[in-house]
């Protein structure tokens, strides 16, 4: 592994990372597939491809991904590596948040109404069953059917808002507080 990091075929993203293909390790994957097939002829490969995936066609999109990806190492003895397109529109479909210990939260995302992402999120504080089922239904309410992208932007922009707000209001009950304090001292009898 530290010889294909040295030579610029993999990196690792953070410390705690594996290690992940780079662009020059992928496009050497694939001249490497391509050279290795061409002499074994590249209409059987596709014919197998053809063959094995014929049925196939009705599972959802991960389930096809692995058995093209299964399908592709079997052929060629290489690992075999199959991703699908993103999709132009990934809109939010619903969100939940479920607890689970030292203040991690497991949120699962449907976007298009199928494709299900789960990460676990590290809070500051513990938050109830019931605290997260609120903000769910808030943000299930609010951004349902609305694309990913302008959800985030309008959660960026609503963050901000209220902070600009909350600022405002602890400016103004600063005032008030040193507009009474000053009263109540100047009224208050010198002993």
């Amino acid at each position: 592994m530290a010889d294909l990091e040295e030579y610029g075929f993999v990196t690792s993203p953070h410390t705690s990372a594996g290690r992940v293909p780079t662009d020059k390790g992928y496009r050497f994957f694939v001249d490497t597939l391509l050279r290795q097939r061409r002499s074994a002829g590249v209409d059987e490969v596709v014919d197998e491809l053809t063959r094995r995936l014929e049925h196939e066609h009705d599972r959802d999109p991960k389930a096809l991904v692995a058995v093209a990806s299964q399908v592709l190492s079997s052929i060629t003895h290489l690992a075999g590596v199959v991703t699908i397109p993103r999709q132009p529109h990934q809109a939010l479909s619903q969100i939940e948040f479920l607890p689970l210990s030292d203040n991690r939260v497991l949120a699962v995302m449907v976007v298009n109404g199928r494709d299900v992402q789960n990460r676990i999120v590290q809070l500051e504080r513990h938050y109830t069953a019931e605290e997260l089922r609120r903000a769910a239904n808030f943000l299930n309410h609010q951004f349902g059917g609305k694309e990913l992208r302008t959800v985030r932007e309008d959660l960026v922009f609503e963050l901000k808002q209220t902070g600009e707000r909350l600022n405002q209001l602890m400016l103004d009950a600063i005032t008030v507080a040193q507009q009474m304090l000053a009263r109540a001292i100047a009224a208050r009898p010198s002993t």
